[in-house]
């Protein structure tokens, strides 16, 4: 993983203790783990952009805390990320900016 790379978006999966990013980007070939306690309350399938914290090595997957919740994968509203410049995701509509 590119150590310059900062922050990633990408679908979290909620395990009992932790979680993990799948990033959406196809360049990232690694889920990111993420603590329980820095999830902000993610749930599976909601889109959060992830800062790293770790890259990880030897062994172990890169690590990161969730920095924002941007919706939940099923929300019937779609616009372009902000974040990675494409349509990718569905969005919460209730969001203001």
């Amino acid at each position: 993983m590119d150590h310059g790379l900062k922050t990633v978006v990408g679908t979290f999966d909620k395990n009992k203790t932790f979680g993990f990013v799948r990033p959406d980007n196809p360049r990232i070939n690694m889920d990111i783990f993420v603590p329980i306690e820095r999830s902000k309350g993610a749930v599976t399938g909601h889109k959060v952009v992830v800062e790293l914290t770790s890259y990880g090595g030897k062994g172990k997957k890169p690590e990161g805390k969730v920095i924002e919740i941007i919706g939940h994968e099923n929300d019937p509203v779609r616009i372009s990320c902000l974040w990675c410049g494409r349509m990718d995701f569905r969005w919460n509509s209730r969001r203001k900016y």
